[in-house]
């Protein structure tokens, strides 16, 4: 486990509608000094979050309606080995393979496990020591639904046209070259609460006089682009 650094931050590790990392700065000129609270209630990418330099004194959310979202932020922070091991599997150069993980975030399919036929391939050219570090491996990576519903939802975003997560954008990406992203974002996420919540009851639960709310709705008239669905009324 790598030591908190005092001042540590990260960008965001996959795009997204509506990200601000390029206005960071000015968002955070406004900002008051030294906030003992800080809560992002439209949390996205996480731009201005990551992008806020590490403070042991001051407590932080990040919380998001998309429960996508949230997940793939607590898959980042505390099973970052499992999913970058899972997120391997994933080069994703072809539409079907798009397509596929996009329903399996639908829940309209299932993806294939080849755990028993891969171990049987396994058994056969290992050494019976060499086996059994594969086998924990495979099966664990089998078992890890919430890792693999991260994996799928990374690399759908990243290979994704606009990162609008529908249509299979034509253009090659090594998801790999990701990884940094990602091991920096898991430093820089390590003592933020994670949560899902409407933003009405998020706002409710962390406000206090000491506490700076950032909230970066969906864009007017763009509710559509967002997974969760937002109305005009809303």
């Amino acid at each position: 486990r790598y030591r908190m650094e005092l001042g540590l931050t990260a960008r965001p590790p996959f795009p997204w509608v509506g990200g601000k990392e390029r206005l960071q700065y000015i968002i955070r000129s406004i900002f008051p000094p030294m906030p003992p609270r800080y809560a992002e209630h439209f949390g996205g990418s996480g731009s201005i979050l990551l992008g806020l330099p590490m403070s042991l004194g001051r407590m932080e959310v990040y919380n998001d309606y998309d429960s996508d979202l949230t997940n793939l932020f607590l898959c980042i922070r505390d099973r970052t080995v499992e999913l970058l091991n899972e997120l391997g599997f994933f080069p994703l150069h072809a539409e079907e393979e798009f397509l596929l993980l996009l329903k399996f975030l639908r829940r309209e399919a299932s993806l294939p496990d080849f755990t028993e036929s891969e171990l049987a391939v396994a058994k056969m050219v290992l050494t019976g020591v060499q086996y059994e570090q594969v086998e924990r491996i495979l099966r664990g990576r089998a078992a890890a639904w919430d890792v693999k519903r991260a994996a799928a939802f990374y690399a759908v975003d990243r290979r994704s046209f606009n990162s609008m997560r529908q249509t299979f954008a034509l253009r090659p990406t090594n998801i790999r070259n990701f990884f940094r992203l990602i091991a920096a974002a898991a430093l820089r996420l390590e003592k933020v609460v994670i949560t899902n919540r409407d933003f009405e009851e998020s706002i409710r639960t962390h406000d206090s006089e000491h506490t700076l709310h950032y909230c970066d709705p969906p864009y007017f008239e763009a509710e559509k682009m967002y997974t969760p669905g937002f109305t005009l009324d809303d």
